[in-house]
C-alpha cells in the first residue's frame, strides 16, 4: 500500500513541476509578443549606445595618462547633466559591482548612481525577453531604454596613483589619489576632451574621521571628495575653464 502511495505522490509532484514549467513558458511567450513592438522601436538607438560603451572602454584602456587639460572644441556643446560618469572598469563590464577593498583603486568611486540596465537590455535584444522567469513591467522596460539613450557624453574616470590613509595607533598618513577623466560622445564614442585631477585628504580631516569611525569613515569621505572633484572638473570643462583640484 505504501508503495502505491509513494508512487501517487511522486506523480503528483512531477505534474506540478510540468504545470509550473508550462505556465512560465506561456508567460514568456506573452512577454515576447508584448515587448516586440517596443524592442523594435528602440533597438537601433540602444545597440548604438551599448556598442559605444564597448568602444569607449577599449580606447580608454589604451589611452596614455592625461597630463594637461584637453579643452572642448570651440562651438561644441557639453552638458554635465546629460553625461554618464563612471570608472573605466564599469565600461568594460556593465555588471561591474562596487568594490569595498580600501586598497583597490576601483573602490574609489561609487557605482550606485549608474542605473543603466545594460545587461538586461542586451539580453532582451537577443532573446525578446526581459525576464526569463516570466514577470515584467512594461514601464520598467521603457524606462530602461530611456535610461540608456538619454546620455550625450560619457566621462571615463581613471585612477593612476592611490595611497590609502595609513593609521597605526596615533600615527597616520593622509590618503591621496590622482587620475584623469576622458570625455567621449555617445553613441559615437569620439574623444572630445580630458583633464587630470588630484585629491589629497588633509591631516586635520584624517584626524577627525579617525576618531569617528576609523578607515570606514575615511574611505567614504575620500569617495565623496573624488566625486565632488570630478563633478567640479566636468562643470569647468563645460564652460572652457581649467578644472581645479584643491586639497580637501
Amino acid at each position: 500500500m505504501l508503495k502505491y502511495a509513494v508512487s501517487i505522490v511522486l506523480a503528483l509532484g512531477c505534474g506540478n513541476k510540468e504545470e509550473t514549467g508550462a505556465t512560465v513558458d506561456q508567460e514568456v511567450a506573452k512577454q515576447k509578443t508584448a515587448l516586440a513592438p517596443l524592442i523594435e522601436k528602440h533597438r537601433a538607438a540602444t545597440v548604438k549606445v551599448l556598442d559605444g560603451l564597448h568602444a569607449i572602454h577599449k580606447d580608454a584602456m589604451a589611452a596614455a595618462t592625461v597630463t594637461g587639460q584637453e579643452p572642448l572644441a570651440e562651438g561644441a556643446k557639453f552638458d554635465p547633466v546629460a553625461t554618464l560618469v563612471a570608472p573605466v572598469g564599469w565600461f568594460g563590464d556593465v555588471n561591474w559591482q562596487e568594490k569595498t577593498d580600501s586598497n583597490d583603486k576601483d573602490s574609489l568611486m561609487f557605482s550606485a548612481s549608474l542605473r543603466l540596465r545594460a545587461p538586461e537590455l542586451r539580453r532582451m535584444l537577443d532573446t525578446g525577453v526581459w525576464n526569463p522567469s516570466g514577470g515584467y513591467a512594461l514601464k520598467s522596460v521603457e524606462d530602461a531604454f530611456r535610461g540608456v539613450t538619454r546620455f550625450q557624453h560619457a566621462a571615463v574616470v581613471r585612477f593612476h596613483n592611490y595611497t590609502p590613509a595609513n593609521i597605526v595607533g596615533e600615527k597616520f598618513a593622509p590618503a591621496s589619489v590622482s587620475g584623469d577623466v576622458i570625455i567621449y560622445t555617445l553613441p559615437a564614442a569620439k574623444r572630445v576632451g580630458a583633464f587630470p585631477f588630484e585629491v589629497v585628504q588633509t591631516t586635520e580631516k584624517v584626524e577627525v574621521k579617525r576618531r569617528e569611525s576609523g578607515t570606514t569613515a575615511l574611505m567614504a569621505d575620500l569617495r565623496d571628495e573624488i566625486k565632488k572633484t570630478v563633478d567640479a572638473g566636468l562643470a569647468a570643462f563645460a564652460v572652457g575653464q581649467a578644472p581645479d583640484s584643491p586639497p580637501m
